[in-house]
């Protein structure tokens, strides 16, 4: 059995979700098609849900920077825009990369690689915790592995390893990370990037409604889709890129709770502030 590791976004988030379908706009079926309908991406039960069918009641200047009626008008603005909106909220994060599998047989499928789950808390604990998981045995790891790390407010970033089959399991105390960098996303923002990037001219508005309060755009391309929030936002991306993205950004209050194995983790190296060695990035 082989896998087809083509682009792999393991982009410095040590490396970017729950679950199978259900993030962003998934595909109906391994070989189906790239979005579910739209009316079932906002029809969430117990909450006002305004469907605008058009967009010429709009108001001017009611898009988010980098999109507008015709589609996307400027990718950097439309990214840009995220990253300074989530800097200011906390949040939590789902991602999930699928790959396809070759069998010897000469049959395949579409199977997860790796799925990541984050919180990040900036209104009160300021604490980072994520866990990357690799369900499937990969040409680089023996085994499907876990891999789940923690980030305090003081900066100081520890990760713990785990693979399925044994009871061996290793802790590491990770260089210095600035908090308010990796609450920012750098990685996630990278990843947005390329599926805007790779779209960008193919965008067409497919919707527009408001929920709660907010207003949301879906826009859709052949091999890509992503929801926008009307403040810059971007809530959820799917994209055909060699393998298959599906993000989802939740915004809100988390918990995040310090793991019980951190205080094993910080016998394991001691933590480098800046200056004192290189920094090996684990946040996106």
């Amino acid at each position: 059995m082989t896998t087809k590791l083509t682009a792999l976004f393991l982009v410095g988030l040590m490396v970017v979700t729950a679950g199978c379908a259900g993030l962003g706009q998934t595909p109906t079926s391994d070989t189906g098609t790239t979005a579910v309908e739209a009316s079932d991406t906002h029809s969430t039960e117990g909450q006002t849900v305004t469907d605008t069918s058009t967009e010429s009641t709009l108001p001017a200047g009611a898009y988010p920077a980098g999109v507008g009626k015709s589609g996307v008008t400027n990718a950097s603005r439309l990214i840009d825009e995220h990253v300074s909106v989530i800097s200011t909220v906390s949040y939590s994060i789902r991602y999930m990369q699928r790959t396809e599998v070759e069998y010897d047989n000469g049959s395949s499928r579409w199977a997860e690689y790796s799925r990541l789950e984050m919180k990040s808390d900036i209104d009160e604990k300021r604490r980072t915790t994520r866990r990357l998981s690799y369900p499937v045995r990969t040409p680089d790891e023996s085994a499907p592995t876990e891999l789940v790390a923690f980030l305090n407010e003081s900066g100081d970033s520890f990760r713990r390893r785990s693979q399925a089959g044994s009871s061996d399991v290793s802790y590491m105390r990770q260089e210095y990370q600035d908090f308010e960098t990796a609450h920012a996303g750098s990685g996630i923002a990278n990843l947005l990037t390329q599926i805007v990037e790779q779209g960008e001219g193919n965008f067409t508005l497919d919707e527009t409604w408001t929920e709660d309060g907010t207003r949301y755009f879906q826009y859709t391309a052949p091999t890509a889709n992503f929801t926008v929030r009307g403040d810059g936002l971007i809530v959820n991306a799917y994209a055909e890129m060699g393998n298959r993205f599906y993000l989802e950004i939740t915004p809100g209050p988390v918990d995040v709770t310090k793991p019980d194995w951190v205080s094993e983790a910080k016998n394991e190296t001691r933590s480098m502030r800046p200056g004192q060695g290189p920094t090996t990035v684990l946040y996106p």
